[in-house]
């Protein structure tokens, strides 16, 4: 498009002293280059191009990271704060999932460095499924003949006391305290452990992430029907609206 703009002037045979002056000036030639193909307002076009950035979830966060530093370079009003919102807002569900159990940072810096690191640690997890040999797989996915005789001799016991189950779950009930701040949440040594050992963020285990996390899906479920057979209580013990009389 743009030989087409000089290339009426490029060919024409009228007077030279009548030339646009960008045919004897490389200074004016760039102007008027930039004047019509060039964008009309850098800072909007930037901020336009941040609102919609997003990383895809086949993509690793390094293209990502380029891509935002790029322009929030141009953008050189905007505060940390605002560019923090605008980077994990771009981020795929697996990496603010991670973040989400681990805590976001509060600086753009640190979030940066815990996204890489989450980032790293998932597509490394990717490439141990991939390079696992299917025999292994399949082996794993097979019923084990102990577990199903362990069933069938558990069926044929009887129904152990309540306040002996009662007994048996308090016993088994791990001392979290060193894992856990006041907060909730996993302290930075056990987050640092899980990240380095690929454990699940949720409940602990390895071979997945907390946004794929079963225990955290069947939690989900199990809070779903109380409150369903909450309400239906609820409305079993109100009763039917009396009738209005006439």
């Amino acid at each position: 498009m743009a030989l087409q703009w000089f290339e009426p002037d490029l060919l024409s045979d009228s007077d030279p002293d009548d030339c646009p002056l960008w045919m004897d000036d490389w200074k004016e030639f760039i102007i008027e280059l930039q004047t019509i193909f060039g964008p009309h307002d850098l800072v909007t076009d930037a901020e336009h191009e941040l609102d919609h950035l997003q990383m895809k979830e086949s993509q690793c966060i390094n293209k990502y990271v380029i891509e935002f530093n790029h322009i929030a370079s141009q953008l050189r009003g905007y505060r940390d704060g605002m560019l923090h919102h605008h980077f994990y807002t771009g981020l795929p569900d697996h990496i603010k999932d991670e973040i989400c159990c681990v805590g976001k940072p509060w600086t753009l810096g640190e979030l940066h460095l815990l996204a890489q690191e989450v980032d790293a640690h998932y597509w490394e997890h990717k490439e141990e499924i991939q390079c696992q040999p299917k025999s292994i797989i399949s082996i794993g996915k097979q019923a084990n003949p102990r577990n199903n005789s362990t069933q069938d001799s558990g069926q044929n016991k009887s129904t152990p006391d309540k306040t002996q189950k009662a007994g048996s779950n308090n016993l088994s009930t791990p001392d979290l305290s060193n894992k856990l701040g006041k907060d909730g949440k996993l302290t930075a040594a056990e987050r640092k452990r899980h990240f380095n050992l690929n454990l699940c963020m949720f409940c602990g285990g390895n071979g997945h992430f907390s946004d794929k996390c079963p225990k955290k899906e069947a939690k989900a479920k199990a809070r779903a029907a109380m409150a369903a057979e909450s309400t239906l209580a609820t409305q079993l013990d109100s009763g039917p609206a009396p009738e209005s009389k006439n």
